[in-house]
């Protein structure tokens, strides 16, 4: 009897080694999400427009008439440029370019017709591609969505000299 009780003990103690464990189910991390690069935009001009004594540099181009162009560094990088009234066919423009990292990120314009309202656009940009825009304070489809080396706000960047800018925006 005891040798059909030995191997019933060994067989007893093995089922009780043997609980079923429960393995940990695998959850997938949750990363914590992207800052709100629309948010992180707005926070940036803010920045940029709160800046104590920045660096600055104004231009006076002639394009038919004066136009001032203000460049603001800070740590010697340009951070804005500001174009004081742009003639463009019949209207007249006022635009502020802001930079980060000589990255366009936000353009903001006020656009002046005779005998017409003004008008402002905003377009907040990341990774030289429009992610929000708007038409005087409502959201819509961007008049220009992508920017490029070749585009006029970043060959503003890299003019240095009034013959530079002149040749950016008298065309």
């Amino acid at each position: 009897m005891k040798s059909l009780l030995f191997p019933f003990v060994i067989l007893l103690m093995l089922s009780c080694n043997n609980e079923k464990k429960e393995v940990p189910k695998h959850t997938p991390e949750k990363r914590a999400a992207p800052a709100d690069a629309f948010s992180a935009i707005r926070e940036k001009t803010n920045t940029i427009d709160a800046l104590e004594n920045p660096e600055k540099k104004q231009f006076e181009v002639s394009c038919g008439k004066k136009i001032k162009v203000d460049y603001t560094r800070h740590n010697g990088e340009v951070v804005r440029i500001a174009v004081d009234f742009l003639k463009e066919g019949d209207a007249e423009i006022k635009a502020d370019y802001y930079y980060e990292n000589n990255k366009l990120i936000y353009i903001f314009e006020v656009v002046r017709k005779e005998g017409e309202d003004q008008k402002t656009y905003s377009s907040y940009i990341e990774n030289d591609k429009v992610i929000r825009y708007f038409w005087n304070h409502g959201e819509s489809q961007c008049k220009k969505c992508e920017f490029n080396a070749s585009s006029k706000e970043y060959k503003l960047l890299k003019a240095n000299t009034v013959a530079e800018i002149e040749a950016v925006l008298c065309r």
